[in-house]
């Protein structure tokens, strides 16, 4: 991998939010969130909330949050010409590392039926489906709900 190719991934900081919102509204359109959802994900769970940068560019971002042993990532998103370079399985296998050293035993996800890439990616990192949530992105935008079973530490 050359150097304008290589990926790191590091926490969010408040100034990359502008950024971040940027890549929603780039991924998601008129479902993209508002950038004051991303204020407080940021306030909520900062230590899993990661930015990817290449060819110094913020190329995408992941928000995860923990709840009692499990891990939910909330958002992923990649900025469109960065898609395809490894830059959201980056995010996640971050994300996955950060956990698993905090003893989390499962992360899950959602994902909107259609969404092919990002299911072939969760599937290849090792995602199952757990069930089909009926309209959970709106009205006739049904969703999979996805699980990661993780080891712990030493196993």
């Amino acid at each position: 991998m050359d150097l304008e190719s290589r990926i790191d991934v590091r926490p969010a900081r408040r100034r990359d939010l502008t950024p971040v919102t940027d890549i929603e509204a780039a991924s998601f359109g008129r479902h993209a969130w508002p950038e004051q959802a991303f204020v407080e994900l940021f306030d909520k769970c900062p230590e899993l909330f990661f930015i990817a940068r290449t060819s110094r560019r913020i190329a995408g971002y992941s928000i995860a949050c923990v709840e009692r042993s499990r891990a939910e990532l909330i958002s992923i998103a990649v900025r469109p010409e960065f898609r395809g370079r490894g830059v959201a399985r980056a995010l996640i296998e971050e994300t996955i590392a950060i956990v698993q050293q905090h003893g989390i035993v499962a992360m899950r996800l959602m994902v909107e039926l259609g969404n092919d890439d990002a299911i072939a990616l969760y599937r290849r990192l090792g995602f199952v489906r757990l069930r089909t949530v009926p309209n959970y992105y709106g009205n006739g935008r049904n969703g999979w709900r996805m699980e990661l079973l993780l080891r712990r530490r030493g196993r």
